[in-house]
């Protein structure tokens, strides 16, 4: 299993607030948000979606593959399942939210930057960083 060693500079991550990574070892959603870091795998935990695609407004993160809304703060998901069974014989539409959380990813902080390691198997698209002007709140 590959594993990539990843250092994202404090002083980057100040300005941009969030930044994608993407590398063949591991996605990762890495946030600063009320003063706090926080770290996501880059996949989404109800069907493996592009999180990192995923659009971020204040402090949630929607995916693009079933507009499931999740919490970047507590990475709980907001969204009860279950709207295209509505009407479906049999069917009793759920009341609580998704229960599945954002998978956070293990990280720390040095000196000057966030350091994580993303040990993910599988082969993602590409090594990049991403890097994203979006502002959470």
């Amino acid at each position: 299993m590959a594993a990539d060693v990843i250092d994202i500079p404090l002083e980057e991550l100040r300005r941009l607030r969030v930044v994608r990574v993407s590398r063949p070892s591991g996605e990762a959603l890495v946030v600063l948000i009320d003063d706090q870091i926080k770290v996501y795998d880059g996949v989404c935990p109800h069907l493996g979606g592009p999180l990192l695609e995923g659009e971020i407004r204040g402090d949630r993160i929607t995916c693009p593959w079933h507009r499931y809304e999740w919490s970047l703060v507590t990475g709980k998901c907001f969204t009860v399942p279950g709207k295209i069974w509505d009407g479906v014989e049999g069917y009793t539409r759920p009341t609580a939210p998704y229960s599945c959380p954002l998978v956070p990813v293990r990280f720390e902080v040095t000196e000057g930057s966030v350091r994580l390691t993303l040990q993910h198997p599988g082969d993602r698209r590409d090594s990049r960083v991403m890097v994203s002007k979006d502002t959470p709140r």
